[in-house]
């Protein structure tokens, strides 16, 4: 009786790198999030200005570490070579992309407009 292969595609190297590079954003945005979060408890007790900025800290820093669970989530998808993560991460990059065309950021419209280059043309790849 022979063992059945699972269908497992191989994870190309341009894959690997951009799961990896994910990954560290997620965790930074994770571990920023966790820093405005206590930072907006500190600042709601500072006089003057703290009742703003206190509690605007505190909602920026749940933004903040939900975009870094749910990029940790899809970077996950995408390490796995599953669709939905091929999806999600072209979704992401391409956001990003237009957003840094208005900002006028080259480096990060390069960087995005590569990333997504590069997808496509893995795209066969994913299950």
């Amino acid at each position: 009786m022979k063992a059945r292969k699972s269908r497992i595609p191989e994870r190309p190297l341009g894959i690997t790198v951009i799961s990896i590079l994910n990954w560290i954003g997620a965790a930074v945005q994770f571990v920023g999030g966790v820093f405005l979060l206590s930072f907006g408890g500190f600042m709601s007790f500072m006089p003057m200005m703290g009742g703003l900025f206190g509690p605007a800290s505190q909602i920026t820093g749940l933004v903040f570490m939900l975009l870094g669970l749910v990029t940790g989530i899809v970077t996950k998808w995408l390490w796995d070579m599953e669709r939905r993560g091929w999806t999600w991460v072209v979704i992401f990059n391409g956001v990003s992309f237009v957003a840094s065309l208005f900002s006028l950021n080259f480096v990060s419209t390069v960087i995005s407009g590569m990333i997504v280059f590069y997808l496509w043309t893995k795209k066969e790849e994913f299950r």
